[in-house]
């Protein structure tokens, strides 16, 4: 219904659990309004989760016609009750009391009962001779999470985390200086960079100036056998 009638909706974190607790997870809530095509005109406000699915195809399975011979002549809300069909929209409890009229008949049928309600009389009950198997029956619970979205936690997020900066013109032409001078290509044609310190002739590595020095002249040393061979 959702989607044939293209309903405007607002986005909501809801699971809406079923029987054996399955739950179905919804983004969409519609505000809407529904009133009888006959009867007073009463219109309620509700509020609608979308699912993909509300419930299985109901009646479990097609009511013969030869059953329900002696069904008085009322106006009905579904007069295709007892042809299975698809379920386009379920009324919570809460909405129960307001579309609930005084009008109630026993011993439809033999074993149904008959309600009134705004939107014409419901019929329900078991059917004689019918398997106890063949009844379908579930409930439903919607709980709305009260967190914040997805998207507001990442927009926060990002706000925090991009702090404003003012940019240091000296350091950017510091380090593009440093780049045309000492990027090189090497005989593997690697390239090399030396690191942009701000004063390269008074470099201070503070205790880690050991543990570079001895990488570096271990590093040095095979190049320059290498290069005393040569000569």
């Amino acid at each position: 219904m959702f989607r044939l009638m293209k309903l405007p909706f607002q986005t909501v974190r809801a699971e809406v659990t079923g029987i054996n607790g399955k739950v179905n997870r919804t983004l969409k809530v519609c505000h809407i309004s529904i009133r009888s095509s006959h009867g007073p005109p009463v219109q309620i406000e509700i509020e609608a989760f979308v699912l993909s699915q509300v419930a299985d195809d109901l009646p479990s399975y097609t009511i013969a016609q030869a059953t329900l011979e002696g069904m008085p002549n009322i106006p009905l809300a579904d007069p295709s009750f007892r042809l299975k069909a698809k379920i386009d929209l379920l009324l919570g409890i809460d909405v129960i009391p307001a579309v609930t009229l005084s009008g109630i008949q026993t011993e439809v049928c033999g074993s149904l009962m008959a309600q009134e309600m705004r939107f014409g009389w419901v019929i329900s009950g078991p059917l004689q001779g019918v398997p106890v198997s063949s009844c379908a029956a579930f409930t439903t619970r919607v709980a709305v999470s009260r967190e914040e979205a997805l998207e507001t936690l990442l927009t926060r997020f990002w706000e925090v985390e991009d702090l404003p900066g003012k940019p240091v013109e000296d350091s950017d032409s510091v380090c593009e200086v440093n780049f045309q001078k000492t990027t090189r290509s090497d005989v593997l044609g690697r390239y090399t960079v030396s690191l942009p310190f701000r004063d390269p002739t008074n470099i201070n590595l503070g205790h880690s100036r050991p543990g570079a020095l001895a990488q570096f002249l271990k590093k040095r040393k095979p190049s320059s056998k290498k290069h005393s061979g040569k000569n």
